[in-house]
């Protein structure tokens, strides 16, 4: 799948504004402040119904402006389809072919999206809460079903804590909903083992690609036990910490290295490169189970990974439609230079007024 072009209208710094977008690399080129990770975050939205900059969408409008619409044209095996995301005030609005879709999990899955930005440092160090995301975001675009199935999970966690924080239930209430959680949790459960297996079967061979030297690389799956959500006398410790102590929320995701943990001996460049590597896995997977190449988004590609790392790394990922950032074209390596779309940036009168 390829993104052929997106337009936006009131999104952050862009009061009206279109961009052209090549199969292979193309570069979005200029100075910080200029655009270039809100075009990023725009194709995310498109594909995911939210951002990567902020937990808030209203925050992604332009100022004085109620509303913003983004509209992605993709091209797939099939034909080209134009998705639209309309935010106005807490109300948002999907359309695919400018037909309404009714709720976000009808798309959602369907335009495969990868990024990496700063954040891969966090995926590596911080705790399992970035891997549990990260793992979410793999199993919605590589099992149909995945999507609906954590929806409603955590749906009945929602419910469940409520009950708890609020003590105004019976037993059965509580037990029903264990059930709940436990049902969709086993479900959860199973695919994150099988899709964890996945990344251990390509990890080791992907790392020596990247660092030029093998290392006994593994993501280890801690899974929470399900089957205390069923055993009553637990409720009464969860009445009076008010919240559900188990389930798939709480699940670990741990890297290891020759059986020690990476998180606490890893430099941030080490980091980052893993990082990249577990995202490089994410677009293997993607394409394997969806039948679909993913987009790739490199935010900031050029800043950080050495130079031996970044040739690498863009020679695997060559068959890709990449669109990645840079300062200025001094950064990109001529590798990518000789047959990308370039995009400057610089010069452009979009700024909110």
């Amino acid at each position: 799948m390829i993104i052929e072009s997106v337009a936006l209208k009131n999104f952050r710094r862009f009061k009206e504004a279109t961009f052209q977008f090549g199969n292979g690399f193309n570069v979005l080129v200029g100075k910080n402040g200029t655009g270039k990770t809100t075009i990023l975050e725009s194709i995310f939205i498109l594909s995911t119904g939210r951002s990567f900059v902020t937990n808030t969408l209203q925050n992604c409008l332009n100022l004085s402006e109620d509303y913003f619409l983004i509209e992605g044209k993709f091209k797939d095996r099939v034909d080209t389809k134009t998705l639209s995301f309309l935010l106005r005030k807490d109300k948002k609005e999907i359309y695919l072919n400018k037909n309404r879709i009714k709720k976000i999990s009808q798309i959602i899955g369907k335009f495969p999206i990868v990024i990496t930005d700063y954040s891969l440092v966090e995926l590596v160090k911080d705790g399992p809460a970035k891997r549990r995301d990260f793992i979410n975001h793999v199993l919605i675009f590589t099992d149909k079903d995945y999507y609906s199935d954590i929806l409603k999970y955590y749906a009945y966690l929602e419910k469940r804590n409520n009950y708890l924080k609020t003590g105004n239930f019976t037993s059965d209430l509580i037990m029903f909903l264990s059930q709940e959680l436990y049902d969709y949790g086993v479900k959860i459960r199973d695919k994150r083992v099988h899709i964890v297996e996945d990344f251990n079967g390509r990890i080791c061979d992907i790392f020596n690609l990247v660092f030029g030297r093998r290392l006994d690389v593994s993501l280890e799956y801690i899974p929470s036990d399900l089957n205390k959500l069923l055993d009553p006398s637990v409720v009464k410790d969860e009445i009076s910490k008010k919240r559900t102590l188990y389930g798939i929320h709480l699940d670990e995701f741990e890297l290891y290295a020759n059986g020690v943990n990476l998180r606490s001996i890893i430099s941030l460049g080490e980091a980052e490169s893993i990082g990249f590597i577990l995202k490089l896995i994410e677009t293997e997977l993607i394409e394997y189970y969806l039948g679909e190449v993913p987009i790739l988004l490199l935010d900031d590609f050029f800043s950080h990974l050495d130079t031996v790392k970044r040739e690498r790394i863009l020679d695997m990922i060559r068959h890709l439609q990449v669109i990645l950032t840079a300062i200025n074209l001094d950064d990109v390596s001529k590798s990518v230079l000789d047959n990308a779309t370039l995009i400057n940036l610089e010069g452009l009168e979009n700024e909110a007024s």
